[in-house]
């Protein structure tokens, strides 16, 4: 697909974030020539030369110059991820989204949201496709699931293409959530379940490359559900061997059924539960989707190598943080 950049401009919101920052920082090499906008609550202490930072939030705080040209391709990652209730969940991703489509109008030419596997469920997942039925079971993948639709129906009320993107685990050296997380796992001296369950994963800057790939190569008028991974997953085991490859394997092994059940009788465990879910049943996705669509990029990804670098990259950021 060609773009005339003089009439085209790239707005991407949740722009401080893993995801967003990775984005970022890959169009603004990739798409120099278009003026790129960064949709953030702060402008942040480090700012990429050719982006233009417009100060705002979601539902009520988008200004009027957010969206200025013709031809607007939205990659929208701006959410709320944690929350006290549905209503505070829906307030951001819900509402927040359709004022930000309705503030775009008619302008929009292509949209890119950051959804999740969960609107799958909780899994366990063996190579669940995007054609398997969708059954979000708690309150933030309801409301992922609901501004799914809402950028489904506005694409299909433009006639545009836009990307419904779920993926499961995303690792960088950025994250505070997940990666720091299975660190510590990595040395406890008690084994969640067997170890042997395993996860869809992609590391940020691939899903940074993918969405940039498929901006230039995209069908007209088609909004399509894709599921981010590699085509491998990785076992618990492996992740926790590169952590800590000398860690005691021989250790006390939880039962997942049993910690679940247990965290079943208080709603205070609640989300606990939930975390648990997660990392002890294997989520694993069919990516055959994505494969076809990316080929050409994605066609020499070798998930093992690539989840060695970024634990690695991972450690040696934190450790020099720490000295």
């Amino acid at each position: 697909m060609v773009r005339d950049p003089q009439n085209t401009e790239i707005v991407v919101t949740g722009a401080n974030g893993l995801v967003g920052y990775e984005v970022l920082k890959t169009f603004a090499t990739e798409w120099s020539e278009f003026d790129i906008k960064a949709f953030v609550r702060r402008e942040p202490d480090f700012t990429f030369p050719n982006v233009s930072y417009v100060s705002g939030s979601l539902p009520d705080e988008i200004p009027s110059n957010l969206f200025e040209k013709d031809n607007v391709i939205l990659i929208h990652f701006a959410s709320q991820l944690k929350a006290e209730s549905l209503e505070e969940y829906r307030n951001i991703n819900v509402t927040g989204t359709s004022k930000l489509l309705d503030s775009a109008g008619r302008k929009l030419s292509m949209i890119f949201y950051g959804s999740s596997m969960s609107v799958y469920g909780q899994g366990p997942f063996e190579k669940v496709s995007e054609k398997d039925p969708i059954n979000p079971q708690t309150e933030l993948a309801q409301t992922r699931r609901e501004a799914e639709i809402l950028v489904e129906m506005k694409c299909k009320e433009l006639g545009i293409p836009g990307f419904l993107l779920r993926p499961r685990f995303i690792f960088g050296k950025r994250d505070r959530s997940t990666l720091p997380s299975l660190q510590k796992l990595s040395e406890k001296t008690f084994r969640i379940g067997t170890e042997k369950q395993s996860y869809s994963f992609i590391n940020v800057d691939d899903y940074a490359k993918i969405i940039s790939h498929l901006a230039q190569k995209t069908k007209i008028g088609e909004c399509t559900s894709l599921n981010i991974a590699y085509k491998e997953a990785a076992s618990l085991e492996d992740i926790l061997d590169i952590f800590n490859p000398e860690r005691d394997k021989s250790s006390f092994k939880i039962p997942i059924g049993f910690v679940m059940m247990l965290c079943g009788l208080s709603k205070k465990l609640l989300a606990v539960r939930t975390k648990l879910e997660l990392i002890g049943q294997s989520q694993v996705m069919n990516t055959e989707k994505l494969y076809e669509s990316a080929s050409e990029l994605v066609a020499q990804w070798e998930s093992q190598s690539k989840l060695k670098n970024v634990v690695n990259e991972f450690m040696g950021v934190n450790s020099a943080t720490e000295k």
